[in-house]
């Protein structure tokens, strides 16, 4: 934005429209929402007093749409670790995959498994460079809740990431990384 005050104005406005958007509870539910997206962010600016001569509405409803979708996908993902966590504590496993995204080919590959008995993770990387460049897999181990799936922080746990060029040798670390976290020395 070439007007520092407009683009403060612009983040403002937003902000009051993602705020309106928070009884906003699903994906679905936003996608119905964004029928009368204008309306929302009239709405918003009435109940702010903030002064919105200029500005289009439509644009900074279409991104305080954006940020409040990025939130409730951050909530689904959280939601379905708890799920893939239970039902693979009510199954007995000893292990559970708590996300997993990408095919490593034209968009990265990524998953984060747990050891349920003790909370430790294993996060899996594929990095194509769709360029021609090398592929790069990685393997890290981290702590992780193990009634959640989600992180915590204890760096004592947490190792470097183990760095590959070829498929093969990451594989097998993965491999030594689950023998030793399932029987520590």
């Amino acid at each position: 934005m070439a007007s520092p005050e407009t683009y403060e104005r612009y983040l403002e406005l937003v902000r009051v429209i993602v705020e309106e958007l928070e009884v906003v509870e699903t994906r679905a539910q936003l996608l119905e929402a964004d029928r009368s997206a204008e309306a929302i962010a009239r709405r918003a600016v009435a109940g702010s007093g903030l002064v919105s001569d200029g500005l289009d509405l439509r644009l900074a409803a279409g991104a305080a749409f954006a940020v409040r979708s990025r939130r409730l996908a951050v909530e689904e993902r959280r939601n379905d670790a708890e799920r893939h966590v239970r039902a693979a504590r009510e199954r007995g496993d000893a292990w559970v995959v708590i996300e997993e995204t990408g095919d490593g080919v034209l968009t990265p590959y990524r998953r984060v498994e747990m050891h349920l008995p003790d909370g430790a993770g294993l996060i899996c990387t594929v990095e194509t460079d769709l360029e021609g460049g090398p592929t790069i897999y990685r393997a890290q181990v981290v702590e992780l809740d193990p009634m959640t799936g989600r992180g915590v922080d204890r760096p004592e746990r947490a190792g470097e990431p183990l760095t590959f060029s070829e498929r093969r040798p990451w594989r097998e670390a993965i491999s030594d990384l689950m023998s030793r976290i399932e029987s520590p020395s």
